[in-house]
């Protein structure tokens, strides 16, 4: 019975595979046809708009979400039995990670 059920998930598995490869080939042709209907003008449009929103994105997005802490005073924990170099890694880390995001 067990293998009966088994063999009908499968069945329906693979089923529900072709019907969804059918769907998103049809709907990459579509796309395809879409894109090659578009004039000249349109696509000069799009490869001259796109470097610059990348630019702008970047130059943007650097000036917005970067902040770089540059304090040189620490707060390592002096724990005996443990590297200080390996502290201030830590520390480093902690701060540009957890304290900065």
């Amino acid at each position: 019975m067990a293998h009966e059920i088994w063999q009908w998930i499968k069945e329906k598995l693979q089923a529900a595979k072709v019907w969804l490869s059918r769907m998103i080939k049809h709907a990459w042709l579509r796309f395809i046809g879409f894109l090659a209907d578009l004039p000249a003008s349109v696509w000069k449009r799009i490869a001259i708009a796109l470097p610059i929103i990348f630019i702008l994105y970047i130059i943007v997005g650097m000036a917005l979400v970067h902040r770089i802490d540059d304090t040189l005073v620490l707060d390592i924990k002096d724990v005996p039995g443990t590297s200080a170099t390996v502290e201030m890694a830590a520390s480093l880390v902690e701060r540009e990670v957890i304290t900065n995001r």
